[in-house]
């Protein structure tokens, strides 16, 4: 199981992520999708 949860990330005043939780299981397929600059890469780097 791959679990996130609570991330916050700031990049000075601005919050990129703010509280996200995520939990992905054995099996399952999952996306992440949003428009440019929604925190997609930073989510997947916290």
């Amino acid at each position: 199981m791959l679990e996130l949860t609570g991330a916050t990330v700031h990049f000075g005043a601005d919050a990129a992520l703010d509280q996200v939780d995520f939990r992905a299981f054995p099996g399952e397929v999952h996306s992440i999708m949003g428009e440019n600059g929604a925190g997609k890469s930073t989510l997947i780097k916290a």
